[in-house]
């Protein structure tokens, strides 16, 4: 009887290998100016850094501009934080790039916070 396709030890750690996922990304206010933005990720493994991006444009238009604002390594850790200090009054979404060792990139849903006059 045909079970399906063999597969050598090689290709079922590939096909059972964990994705990337974030768990958590959210955004506060941090004192008069800043924002700070949380992630969690589900797994680290083949994670370089991550690189926190923001727009003041609608986040779910593809043509919307992302600005890298900063960038931190993987570390072991249970969740990550980097704070923008250098934000402007209106509505800003944040999102982070998880940076793989391959080069690619996974992306984080998007949180958005208002920011009032300084």
């Amino acid at each position: 009887t045909y079970q399906g396709p063999i597969l050598t030890p090689n290709e079922q750690t590939e096909s059972t290998a964990v994705v990337t996922e974030f768990t958590t990304l959210r955004v506060h206010r941090q004192g008069k100016s800043g924002v700070t933005t949380v992630w969690a990720v589900n797994n680290i493994n083949g994670i370089t850094g991550f690189i926190i991006q923001r727009t003041y444009q609608d986040p779910a238009d593809p043509y919307s501009y992302w600005e890298d604002v900063g960038s931190t390594p993987c570390y072991p850790a249970r969740s990550f934080k980097y704070t923008d200090e250098n934000v402007y009054p209106g509505l800003i979404h944040y999102r982070v790039a998880a940076v793989m060792a391959d080069g690619s990139q996974v992306l984080s849903p998007y949180d958005g916070i208002r920011i009032m006059g300084h």
